[in-house]
């Protein structure tokens, strides 16, 4: 994805990625120019109101996923 310059819109949405994983693509990503459209819904991090992935502390993200889950928000 560094090199890219032909993929507008990204969805990655639900691929189950490691938080390890997840720092990589955003790593990756980051200096991505001609991504305009960009979903990572269900994996560690959002994408924030201007496009770049956010990762936040792993122990972070499980606090709020689970209660998220126990109301049937998310699915597993």
């Amino acid at each position: 994805m560094r090199n890219n310059n032909t993929v507008i819109h990204l969805d990655l949405s639900n691929n189950h990625f490691t938080y390890a994983d997840c720092l990589l693509i955003s790593d990756a990503i980051s200096i991505n120019k001609s991504i305009y459209g960009f979903h990572f819904y269900g994996n560690y991090g959002f994408v924030d109101n201007k496009g770049f992935l956010i990762i936040e502390d792993k122990f972070k993200q499980d606090q709020i996923a689970i209660p998220r889950r126990i109301h049937g928000m998310i699915s597993n």
